[in-house]
């Protein structure tokens, strides 16, 4: 079989034809070489699919058995598609959570002194890595700077929409109970020359995973890398950057737990999270990438972010918050973003999947599945 040494960068960027280079390289499993199979995008790398179809041959990306020793360092980025460097390989090839708690082997966290241990778990952080729980520190300490400097505005606000002090406690719901739901596409394919879809990657896996660890996403790769640069101060940034699957997913606050977001337009179906996720979420007004200047809010600190809703949304949440009837018929497009921080683990973290009705039979009974191996629920919408 014909194999050539390819560049480090285009395997990174998920190159679709790598560049030759004649020298040698070394990435802690051994060099890479260049094979000619059938592929598929998938995790950013290509990977090889059974069977084989004349002149649909592309290359794809392998491992040769030659073992070399683990550089101490050997996280590397190009902003897309990144190969793993903590995490193990399940028997697939995929690349594990690499966090104590969703493998079994021993975290950063370990090596902490008990106290700052059950800190971390009070914070609901227990389960980040070290890079993870630097974002959320530093987020939850701007969110607090901007959330305070916005109360004063918002409290003048909720006067002349006729609410009193009592009525802020739309923060609290927002804080406790919001539901944050995960829109997909469960018919969507994982590629140009699969035709497996989300929803099948999902039955053989245990992790919902972000786009830098499967390649299938509504952005492009770059723009979502320099957002996440802004939004969080370059701490998802340094050291070359982390590894795909340290990378946060994407998601929107609902205010009713029955319905849809404005974030629909990414999927027809969403899953609905745990309520303890919500401590590792941070929550930008609309699609943060038409706003890279706002400072992500997190659900103790959320005035600043409450505050850019229009007077529709305000009445709207101040109505669900308290919980009154008519609030199911007259609910606004509620545009908040959600960036989930840390690993969403499909028996652990979901809640319930929805779908709508007209969805066919054949994708309801694989979400019927997918809902009876991970002991979630599953309903209409």
């Amino acid at each position: 079989m014909w194999s050539r040494e390819v560049g480090l960068k285009q395997v990174e960027q998920g190159s679709r034809h790598p560049v030759e280079n004649n020298s040698s390289i070394s990435t802690g499993e051994g060099p890479l070489r260049l094979d000619l199979k059938r592929p598929s995008f998938k995790h950013g790398l290509f990977r090889e699919q059974s069977g084989k179809s004349p002149g649909t041959e592309r290359a794809i990306i392998v491992r040769s058995e030659v073992s070399q020793p683990t550089p101490t360092n050997s996280r590397k980025s190009a902003g897309m598609g990144t190969l793993p460097a903590t995490p193990g390989k399940r028997e697939d090839g995929s690349p594990t959570q690499a966090l104590g708690q969703e493998n079994g082997t021993t975290t950063w966290q370990d090596k902490l002194p008990a106290s700052e241990r059950e800190a971390l778990e009070l914070e609901g952080w227990g389960r980040l890595s070290e890079t993870q729980v630097n974002v959320m520190r530093d987020s939850k300490r701007r969110a607090k700077e901007a959330s305070d400097a916005a109360l004063p505005r918002l409290r003048k606000r909720f006067a002349k929409l006729g609410f009193d002090e009592d009525q802020l406690n739309v923060l609290r719901h927002i804080a406790e109970k919001a539901p944050i739901v995960i829109h997909f596409n469960p018919d969507r394919r994982m590629g140009w020359f699969t035709n497996r879809t989300v929803l099948k990657a999902f039955l053989s896996d245990t992790h919902y995973r972000n786009k830098y660890e499967t390649g299938v996403s509504g952005a492009w790769n770059r723009g979502r890398d320099q957002k996440e640069r802004k939004l969080f101060g370059g701490l998802y940034h340094q050291s070359w950057g982390p590894p795909g699957w340290e990378r946060p997913k994407y998601g929107a606050l609902k205010g009713l737990p029955v319905g849809n977001t404005f974030f629909s337009i990414f999927g027809s179906c969403h899953f609905e999270l745990q309520n303890d996720v919500r401590k590792r979420c941070t929550f930008g007004y609309g699609v943060t990438s038409d706003d890279l200047k706002q400072t992500p809010g997190t659900c103790e600190h959320f005035a600043h972010v409450l505050a850019r809703c229009g007077k529709d949304q305000i009445r709207w949440l101040v109505a669900v918050s308290e919980k009154r009837s008519f609030a199911h018929w007259s609910e606004p497009h509620l545009a908040i973003e959600a960036q989930i921080h840390g690993p969403i683990q499909l028996k652990k973290d979901i809640r319930e999947v929805r779908f709508r009705a007209f969805k066919p039979r054949k994708t309801q009974k694989r979400l019927q599945q997918l809902a009876e191996a991970n002991g979630f629920a599953i309903s209409s919408c």
